[in-house]
Parts: structure tokens; sequence; C-alpha cells
């Protein structure tokens, strides 16, 4: 089964680079995808292309970014959105 995940950004959003390398994010989270949101929009389109790229586990959890330490950390507990 293909679990992806999307991560929230709430906080440190202005920060956030253009790009960022997610791998150690993805295997912490045991993610096949791993996709960051910044709006409510985001997590639509996000659902939306993981749907699409035959995810059968879809789960959202907030993140925030540490512009310090340049890393996304997941914070909270996954929301399952699908599967």
């Amino acid at each position: 089964m293909k679990r992806g995940v999307i991560l929230y950004v709430s906080t440190g959003k202005e920060e956030l680079p253009d790009w960022m390398d997610l791998g150690e994010q993805r295997k912490l989270l045991q993610a096949d995808d791993l996709c960051v949101a910044t709006s409510e929009a985001d997590i639509n389109h996000h659902w939306w292309r993981l749907l699409v790229r035959g995810m059968h586990h879809i789960s959202c959890m907030r993140a925030e970014y540490d512009e310090t330490r340049q890393s996304l950390e997941p914070c909270g507990t996954p929301m399952r959105l699908y599967g």
C-alpha cells in the first residue's frame, strides 16, 4: 500500500525556501511521497496530486520550519485524509 503525507507548514512558512531535500522527513514518516503545503489550497492540490499518483493512504500533519537549523520538523499526529 502506497502512503503519501502532506506537511502543512504553520510556523515559519515565510522563511521556507523554494526547494528543500525532504528525504530525511520522508524516511522518518515512512511515506512513499511527501508534499509541503503552506495554505489550505495547497493541501487540496497535493491531496488530489497524491490520489492521481496512486497513494492508498494519505494523511496530513502540521509542521514547523526552523530557519536557524534549516529543517522542517513534523509535529503533532497525522490526520488521515484518505485510505
